[in-house]
């Protein structure tokens, strides 16, 4: 028997339950290939779980030892199955192809909504019945397009959504937050900056330069203040009043992928989780640690090697966004001008304009305090 699943990447979970379901109705898995084309076998009626692999190398010992059997192995996954439901086997891979996914989606979404927005402003001061065909069926393609993808974004992430995620139990209106870092109610809270024993500030862009926002929570340590919590945003700083100066350890950790056991690693060396950013992939996330006196201060890696390699990193992908946004920019600003020469819907361009023009330097100020950030680790590894 003959299945074929195509869209198995992007809905590894619904793939898997498709899977289950025919292995209850004696049907075994016996080959699959990249592109989602299955063949099953007759076998008697077994309830199993099963799980797609995207991972060279094949089923490893560990997995093997837990109960998992090897269904088929291809080059870059392979098929697994256990009749324990209890077992699991790691998704990262495919939370960091969804995380790619987006961020690959969102910028075309962006760039056909610039198209749209420029064909649109050009053409709303034309008469209906002179617009040239040809432009009228531009404009409709790339609306379609567009929509096509916007309705791709919801696909993937309702399928993300299935994905089982580590238990980090978060809270806060973006999820970004630990439930447990919300110590007092939102009462208490109020009351607490009204008599001065909590302090907020608000300290926008200050993740682009970690190494100054660690420096600002220790002078507020100095003084008697103890970090306590961020706003959902990840912006303000919520600050509690201690009797004496507070020894506390701020960390903002890059990451390629944060799984599940960097999570278990961290916390289990006393480390305590304070944000993480909505995207899992090149996100980031900030870890606090309290210590005595008779302690000397933790470091979050033990090599500045480590943590010059994510600063680099940082600065690589955040300088490759800056590239995409100024080239967009450019464009636009080109197609003003042109638009502007002839005289059609001038003000409607110069104000698209601007807006990019401001977009870019708003994200320049950003990239040059990320280059500062890099600098300042490059030479501290120097020393």
């Amino acid at each position: 028997m003959k299945r074929f699943y195509p869209f198995w990447i992007i809905d590894p979970v619904g793939t898997e339950k498709k899977i289950d379901d025919l292995s209850e109705k004696g049907y075994r898995l016996s080959d699959m290939n990249f592109f989602g084309l299955m063949s099953f076998e007759e076998a008697a009626p077994q309830k199993k779980k099963h799980c797609i692999v995207l991972e060279k190398g094949g089923l490893p010992r560990g997995a093997q030892l837990r109960g998992w059997e090897c269904l088929c192995q291809k080059k870059l996954f392979y098929v697994a199955a256990n009749e324990d439901a209890s077992e699991t086997m790691s998704y990262a891979s495919y939370i960091k192809i969804h995380s790619y996914a987006k961020v690959a989606i969102f910028t075309v979404i962006c760039f056909y909504i610039g198209m749209c927005a420029g064909m649109l402003g050009a053409l709303s001061d034309m008469d209906v019945a002179v617009i040239p065909p040809e432009k009228a069926a531009e404009l409709v393609r790339n609306i379609i397009c567009a929509l096509a993808l916007i309705v791709l974004t919801v696909v993937v992430h309702m399928c993300g959504k299935k994905i089982p995620k580590e238990d980090l139990r978060l809270s806060g209106a973006l999820k970004t937050i630990p439930a447990e870092n919300f110590v007092y109610s939102a009462e208490e809270e109020k009351q607490m900056l009204k008599d001065g024993r909590m302090m907020k500030k608000m300290r926008p862009g200050w993740f682009y330069e970690p190494d100054r926002a660690a420096e600002y929570v220790n002078r507020q340590n100095e003084q008697g203040w103890r970090f306590y919590r961020f706003d959902a945003a990840g912006v303000t700083f919520y600050f509690v009043k201690e009797d004496a100066p507070v020894r506390q350890t701020f960390v903002v950790d890059f990451q390629g992928l944060a799984s599940d056991e960097y999570y278990v690693t961290a916390k289990d060396d006393g480390w305590k989780l304070e944000f993480t950013s909505i995207s899992r992939t090149m996100g980031y996330s900030i870890w606090t640690k309290l210590y005595g006196e008779d302690e000397q201060k933790p470091e979050f890696y033990s090599d500045i090697q480590s943590e010059y390699a994510r600063a680099k990193k940082f600065l690589i992908v955040f300088g490759l966004s800056f590239l995409l946004l100024l080239l967009v920019s450019v464009s636009m600003v080109g197609i003003a001008v042109k638009i502007g020469s002839q005289g059609d819907n001038v003000a409607f361009m110069i104000y698209l304009s601007v807006i990019y023009v401001i977009l870019v330097i708003e994200y320049g100020l950003f990239l040059s305090k990320i280059i500062g950030y890099f600098v300042r680790v490059k030479n501290k590894m120097k020393k």
